[in-house]
């Protein structure tokens, strides 16, 4: 999910703040420049025992015309559950189960991220 916000936004601050909450979230994470002007990427990985890591990636550009903010997390669960019904002719039900408990995981952690981005935004204009 893609999110742009057409105000002049220190990136770096934003960037740093968005890493701080990943870590407050329990994830391990990972800061870098991107290949392209003005952006970085955030990798965040979240490892509890005896559970599927959990991983995001947070993309943050600053343009002429303000920031964007995308956060690309649990896409190959989503490909699962699509396919379930399918799957689960096969006997993986468990997988389909599994994928539907980490889906329900990303949902919670992007309406929690985005609220967050939203007041951070606020904050630095």
């Amino acid at each position: 999910m893609k999110y742009k916000w057409a105000k002049n936004i220190d990136l770096n601050l934003l960037t740093e703040s968005l890493e701080c909450f990943l870590k407050n979230s329990g994830f391990k994470t990972k800061r870098m420049m991107s290949d392209r002007p003005n952006s970085y990427i955030i990798v965040g990985i979240l490892q509890n025992p005896g559970e599927n890591a959990k991983r995001v990636l947070v993309l943050l550009e600053k343009t002429t015309e303000g920031v964007t903010v995308d956060l690309r997390c649990g896409e190959a669960e989503e490909v699962i559950l699509k396919v379930g019904s399918f799957i689960s002719y096969f006997g993986g039900g468990a997988l389909f189960l599994r994928a539907h408990k980490e889906i329900e995981f990303y949902r919670k952690f992007e309406e929690k991220f985005w609220d967050y981005v939203q007041k951070e935004v606020s904050k630095l204009d």
